[in-house]
């Protein structure tokens, strides 16, 4: 199963050059000769943990401030530098990060390289640039609220996690919240935290690495301070000891999508590996997953069935997603639960688990063609401490999961009468 990795397309020690800048900042690069294009990626670890409780998405709607103006720049003018370029940039803002990138010819890395510390590092947050991201957050909440998988996300986290904890808060916050938010909030919010926070940003292409860093070096120093602080503790999660169930009716839909599961592993937890694979068993194997097979193809009772696990720097759900008609919601959920009850008591056979351990194998070098997925990776490594041998070990790790792992990590996270289920779309029958 490793023959398919040439080691020399991994991100290691030896092929990707990092450095710690005088203010903290990791900066990782690594050179591929065979791509004209420049992909720079950028995270601050500051997100949604750090929004105040009653301002749920005051870091993403920072976020969506940052490219609106500098002291040097207005926004209009910054996308003209890029589409004149054929480039593009951006900002972006989830749970625990907040990312920054651009993707470029080689020979214009440094223009956005430039643009980026500067929106970074100067905004200014005009008055009116605020206003238009309001409206625009207002939109898609009035969008989300209205679509049924979005509905079912936020109802599963607020179902699955404390109200204290800010995983139980939708990252772009609610028409409350936003509605009520001040631009002195927004300009605290990224004082607090973007100059200061720990910071990695990396670029991949067709560059020369030490170029690179005496580019950045230059264009981002000098910067006030080191970025010492750390970002806040999450809350103490207790287990999941009871069910929780909650539906929301959406007028005028006509298909209930469904999240029936758990709170799984966090992503550096030793038994996220595993996880993964079981993930991959039960249903992350898309049509080839159990679910795909015994709630879809042969029951017929969904147009989709798959699982998810998503462990990042806080446990994150495992869930089982499904979209069912209103008169094949029980039934559906019936089958999950049998089917997550066989996963919890009953072994792998070996061959389907090999088969689900070659497809994690094998997606790696798939994930490592773009310089997007090398970036990805990297800052990935990076912010997770995997380690640089991490890719070298993938595959002899996930060959050594077998099926007394799986059924562990099955019956650790998946507790009898403690699961979690959220939907949303028209009435059904409970």
């Amino acid at each position: 199963m490793t023959a398919t990795i040439d080691p020399r397309s991994l991100p290691t020690a030896e092929t990707v050059r990092r450095d710690v800048l005088p203010d903290g900042t990791v900066l990782l690069v690594r050179e591929n000769p065979t791509s004209p294009a420049v992909v720079i990626q950028g995270l601050v670890l500051t997100g949604a943990v750090d929004d105040p409780p009653d301002r749920p998405g005051l870091s993403r709607f920072m976020g969506e401030c940052l490219t609106r103006g500098t002291t040097h720049r207005t926004s209009a003018e910054m996308y003209e530098i890029a589409e004149s370029l054929g480039a593009s940039f951006g900002v972006t803002a989830g749970l625990h990060t907040l990312r920054f990138g651009a993707k470029c010819l080689a020979e214009d890395a440094r223009v956005l390289v430039e643009l980026l510390a500067d929106l970074m590092r100067n905004p200014v947050f005009p008055n009116d640039e605020v206003e238009k991201v309001r409206g625009e957050t207002l939109t898609e909440i009035d969008d989300r609220d209205h679509d049924t998988r979005s509905m079912t996300d936020l109802v599963y986290r607020r179902l699955a996690y404390p109200r204290e904890h800010p995983y139980s808060r939708p990252t772009e916050g609610t028409r409350e919240a936003v509605g009520a938010m001040t631009r002195n909030e927004v300009v605290e919010q990224y004082a607090a935290a973007v100059p200061n926070r720990p910071m990695i940003l990396c670029v991949v292409g067709a560059v020369d690495p030490s170029a690179v860093f005496d580019m950045v070096v230059k264009l981002w120093e000098p910067l006030n301070g080191k970025r010492l602080s750390s970002p806040p503790l999450l809350p103490f999660l207790p287990e999941p000891t009871v069910a929780k169930s909650e539906h929301v009716v959406l007028p005028g839909k006509v298909q209930v999508d469904l999240a029936w599961g758990t709170i799984g592993p966090k992503r550096k937890d030793q038994d996220y590996l595993a996880a993964s694979v079981a993930n991959l068993v039960l249903g992350g194997f898309g049509l080839m997953g159990r679910l795909g097979l015994h709630v879809r193809e042969e029951q017929g009772l969904a147009y989709y069935a798959t699982s998810r696990v998503a462990g990042g720097l806080g446990p994150g759900p495992w869930v089982c997603l499904a979209g069912v008609a209103p008169h094949h919601f029980q039934r559906a959920v019936a089958t999950i639960e049998q089917e997550v009850s066989v996963m919890r008591t009953t072994p792998v056979p070996v061959e389907e688990l090999e088969d689900c351990k070659a497809h994690l194998i094998g997606s790696l070098p798939l994930k490592l063609e773009s310089n997007e997925g090398m970036a990805n990776i990297m800052t990935e490594i990076e912010l997770y401490d995997l380690g640089w041998d991490y890719l070298t070990r993938f595959p002899a790790e996930v060959t050594a999961v077998g099926p007394e792992e799986v059924l562990a990590v099955m019956q650790r996270h998946f507790r009898p009468g403690a699961a979690i289920m959220a939907s949303a779309g028209p009435e059904v029958a409970r």
